[in-house]
Protein backbone atom coordinates (compact mmCIF):
# COMPACT_ATOMS: atom_id res chain seq x y z
CA UNK A 1 0.00 0.00 0.00
CA UNK A 2 2.07 2.85 -1.21
CA UNK A 3 -0.20 6.01 -0.18
CA UNK A 4 -0.31 4.01 3.01
CA UNK A 5 0.94 6.78 6.17
CA UNK A 6 2.50 5.27 8.81
CA UNK A 7 1.09 7.64 11.42
CA UNK A 8 -2.25 7.57 10.25
CA UNK A 9 -2.89 6.22 14.11
CA UNK A 10 -0.06 7.50 15.91
CA UNK A 11 2.59 5.64 17.92
CA UNK A 12 2.33 1.98 18.34
CA UNK A 13 4.16 0.15 20.31
CA UNK A 14 4.71 -3.29 20.90
CA UNK A 15 4.36 -4.78 24.51
CA UNK A 16 4.55 -7.41 26.68
CA UNK A 17 2.72 -7.23 29.83
CA UNK A 18 2.82 -9.27 33.18
CA UNK A 19 -1.07 -9.65 33.90
CA UNK A 20 -0.52 -9.79 37.53
CA UNK A 21 1.52 -6.76 38.04
CA UNK A 22 0.25 -5.11 34.95
CA UNK A 23 3.76 -3.77 34.52
CA UNK A 24 5.31 -4.13 30.80
CA UNK A 25 8.71 -6.53 30.88
CA UNK A 26 9.40 -5.94 27.68
CA UNK A 27 7.55 -3.51 24.61
CA UNK A 28 8.93 -2.14 20.97
CA UNK A 29 8.16 0.99 19.10
CA UNK A 30 7.28 0.64 15.89
CA UNK A 31 8.63 2.26 13.25
CA UNK A 32 8.52 0.70 10.01
CA UNK A 33 10.25 -2.86 9.51
CA UNK A 34 12.42 -4.07 11.64
CA UNK A 35 15.89 -6.30 10.51
CA UNK A 36 14.10 -9.37 11.97
CA UNK A 37 10.83 -9.08 9.75
CA UNK A 38 12.69 -9.64 6.49
CA UNK A 39 14.56 -12.99 7.59
CA UNK A 40 11.19 -14.34 9.26
CA UNK A 41 9.88 -16.66 6.89
CA UNK A 42 7.05 -17.39 9.45
CA UNK A 43 5.92 -13.41 9.21
CA UNK A 44 6.53 -10.33 10.79
CA UNK A 45 3.94 -10.68 13.71
CA UNK A 46 5.80 -14.18 14.50
CA UNK A 47 9.13 -12.70 14.06
CA UNK A 48 7.68 -9.84 16.62
CA UNK A 49 6.11 -11.88 19.02
CA UNK A 50 9.13 -14.66 19.08
CA UNK A 51 11.75 -11.76 19.86
CA UNK A 52 9.99 -9.90 22.45
CA UNK A 53 9.31 -13.08 24.55
CA UNK A 54 12.85 -14.07 23.47
CA UNK A 55 14.62 -10.84 24.79
CA UNK A 56 12.21 -10.84 27.73
CA UNK A 57 13.57 -14.29 28.84
CA UNK A 58 10.08 -15.89 28.89
CA UNK A 59 10.36 -18.82 26.74
CA UNK A 60 11.36 -22.39 28.02
CA UNK A 61 9.85 -20.47 31.93
CA UNK A 62 6.39 -22.27 31.60
CA UNK A 63 4.48 -18.98 30.78
CA UNK A 64 1.50 -18.94 29.32
CA UNK A 65 0.80 -16.12 26.38
CA UNK A 66 -2.38 -14.64 25.47
CA UNK A 67 -2.41 -12.81 22.52
CA UNK A 68 -5.21 -11.25 19.90
CA UNK A 69 -5.93 -12.18 16.33
CA UNK A 70 -3.34 -9.98 14.98
CA UNK A 71 -0.68 -11.81 16.46
CA UNK A 72 -2.24 -15.35 16.44
CA UNK A 73 -0.88 -18.43 14.17
CA UNK A 74 -1.46 -21.88 14.13
CA UNK A 75 2.49 -21.89 13.82
CA UNK A 76 3.48 -19.18 16.81
CA UNK A 77 1.75 -21.63 19.16
CA UNK A 78 3.00 -24.63 18.20
CA UNK A 79 6.47 -23.50 18.25
CA UNK A 80 5.59 -21.59 21.57
CA UNK A 81 4.85 -24.88 22.87
CA UNK A 82 7.80 -26.53 21.66
CA UNK A 83 9.59 -23.99 23.70
CA UNK A 84 7.33 -24.45 26.77
CA UNK A 85 5.53 -21.51 27.16
CA UNK A 86 1.57 -22.13 26.06
CA UNK A 87 -0.47 -19.91 24.14
CA UNK A 88 -4.60 -18.89 24.12
CA UNK A 89 -6.04 -16.22 21.35
CA UNK A 90 -8.44 -14.69 19.63
CA UNK A 91 -8.17 -15.88 15.49
CA UNK A 92 -8.98 -14.67 12.13
CA UNK A 93 -10.85 -18.00 9.77
CA UNK A 94 -8.76 -16.84 7.06
CA UNK A 95 -5.17 -17.56 8.75
CA UNK A 96 -3.08 -19.87 7.27
CA UNK A 97 -3.16 -23.66 8.81
CA UNK A 98 -6.74 -23.52 10.71
CA UNK A 99 -9.47 -26.07 9.75
CA UNK A 100 -11.96 -25.71 6.68
CA UNK A 101 -14.66 -26.13 9.25
CA UNK A 102 -13.79 -22.72 10.61
CA UNK A 103 -14.05 -20.67 7.52
CA UNK A 104 -17.97 -22.40 7.11
CA UNK A 105 -19.01 -20.75 11.12
CA UNK A 106 -20.90 -17.94 10.99
CA UNK A 107 -20.37 -16.68 14.58
CA UNK A 108 -23.03 -14.10 16.05
CA UNK A 109 -21.95 -10.98 18.05
CA UNK A 110 -21.16 -12.83 21.68
CA UNK A 111 -21.11 -16.35 19.96
CA UNK A 112 -17.66 -18.41 20.97
CA UNK A 113 -16.16 -21.30 19.20
CA UNK A 114 -13.07 -23.77 20.44
CA UNK A 115 -10.40 -25.87 18.80
CA UNK A 116 -7.87 -27.57 19.53
CA UNK A 117 -5.11 -29.71 18.08
CA UNK A 118 -3.19 -32.22 20.38
CA UNK A 119 -2.23 -30.76 23.60
CA UNK A 120 -2.94 -27.07 21.85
Amino acid sequence: MPNKHLNRFGIKLWCVGDSESHFSSNFEVFKGRHDDDAAAEEGKTYALVYRLMRETDLLHQGYHLWCENHFFSPKLFIDMFEDKTTATGTVRTNRKGLPKQMLKENLKKGEVSERRKGPL
